[in-house]
């Protein structure tokens, strides 16, 4: 389904009836919008044939329309106490823009207005509290909620056709109570707190098959391998928490939770992002695994506050599918990052590196044959970007945000070589005065 809309944007795209706003890391399209003419056009197109409508102001009018997908684009809290709202069983999707706490008094008359919703789109509004009419909205399919709440409960499995769950919370951890793995529809599963899973034990879980293609994030007590055998179609995978007890081994067997990840075949996008909670903070520093404990498919990797050692960082070189690296924050620590010839990024297209003490770097020009772009973002301590880089021919593109002049004028030197190879280079450097 997903490919099959994937080529259906990207034909609009190509026919220029969309315009794309912001690409990702490999290329791919990450945001776009409709030119003004055609939004309007086809906004109006949809209000004739009660397919949508929108409420942009602060006076709501009744309409006799039996609008499908309704959008709400002025206060939320006026929409939903007025009595005059759209509401009824024709309505499909509801979607909030205005950022606000909605009031308790006005919770349990969503689910009653509207409950046959299949999408439910409410990222931008916050709720306290979750009433248990929610739960009763059985056909609901896409769920996009912000929330205080640190559990995800276990009425949530009466959701039992739901495919995609967005979960926001203020929490820095979340403990489902849910029967997730008795809803065998769950495709997309993503949340900015570490979700604890619950261990799939029952009768009725082993029974079911899943789909479930994004888990972003959890903790590592759950990379599981009973947790994995039920998840074999996974393909994208984030991991929130201390990192320590992904990777340290138990015992003398040599084993740890992170060879669980090593078994997910189909897993093409990785994350490691840690957190240390409350006593975690004095754990010692991770140690990287072995290139062969990594998933094969892996095509994007990305590393935040982990601390690795730079030689660590050389490790990674020997992942052949890696397209995508983003070394995060403090992903690494040390001030010399040297790449020897034999370390070499095969596959590498676009390489990010966020905050961090680094201040020597070198490498070959064939450390990074088939680099694209090179982000660096907040090094200010970093001497300069190695001048082997102007012998990178693939290389197109270097963004430096917030580093130093030093590199900024190594950056300027690169460009200045490649040009003189007449091989174009964009160069963008904030701000311009370094």
């Amino acid at each position: 389904m997903e490919r099959t809309a994937e080529t259906y944007l990207k034909d609009f795209v190509n026919r220029n009836l969309l315009m794309v706003l912001k690409k990702r890391a490999d290329g791919e399209i990450k945001m776009c919008r409709f030119h003004d003419k055609l939004y309007e056009f086809c906004k109006d197109e949809a209000t004739k044939t009660d397919l949508f409508h929108e409420i942009d102001g602060d006076r709501i009018e009744v309409s006799h329309y039996k609008y499908r997908r309704l959008c709400i684009r002025s206060s939320f809290e006026d929409f939903i106490g007025s009595e005059y709202k759209p509401s009824g069983e024709h309505i499909r999707s509801l979607l909030a823009s205005h950022k606000l706490d909605v009031p308790k008094q006005h919770l349990a008359t969503i689910p009653k207005s509207y409950p046959f919703l299949k999408v439910f789109d409410a990222e931008s509004l916050k709720f306290e509290i979750l009433p248990k009419e929610f739960y009763q909205l059985y056909q609901l399919r896409y769920w996009a909620i912000s929330t205080e709440n640190n559990i995800i409960p276990k009425l949530f499995t009466h959701l039992w056709n739901l495919q995609t769950l967005v979960f926001n919370t203020s929490q820095s951890t979340v403990d489902v109570k849910a029967e997730i793995w008795n809803m065998p529809k769950l495709r997309h599963i993503l949340s900015n707190a570490s979700l604890q899973l619950p261990p799939p034990n029952s009768e009725s879980c082993k029974e079911n098959s899943f789909e479930l293609q994004t888990l972003s994030t959890i903790s590592p007590k759950s990379c599981t391998e009973e947790i994995f055998d039920k998840t074999p179609n996974l393909q994208k995978l984030g991991v929130r928490g201390n990192v320590s007890e992904l990777l340290e081994s138990k015992e003398s067997r040599g084993i740890c939770l992170f060879d669980n990840i090593r078994k997910l075949e189909k897993l093409e996008n990785l994350k490691l992002m840690h957190e240390a909670f409350s006593d975690e903070a004095s754990t010692p520093r991770p140690i990287i695994p072995q290139a062969n404990r990594f998933p094969s498919r892996l095509r994007k990797l990305t590393l935040s506050k982990t601390s690795f050692d730079w030689k660590d960082i050389c490790v990674l070189g020997s992942l052949d599918k890696v397209e995508v690296l983003k070394l995060e924050e403090f992903s690494a620590q040390g001030e010399s990052w040297e790449l020897n010839v034999n370390v070499v990024f095969r596959s590498l297209k676009f390489l990010r590196i966020g905050r961090t003490d680094l201040v020597y770097w070198t490498c070959e020009h064939s450390s990074f044959p088939a680099l694209k772009r090179l982000h660096i973002l907040q090094c200010e301590k970093l001497n300069e970007i190695p001048l082997s880089f102007k012998d990178v021919k693939s290389l197109k593109i270097i963004d430096l945000f917030h580093t130093n002049k030093r590199a900024a004028t190594s950056a300027r030197n690169i460009r200045d070589q490649k040009l003189k190879e007449w091989d174009y280079l964009e160069l963008c450097i904030l701000p311009p005065h370094h």
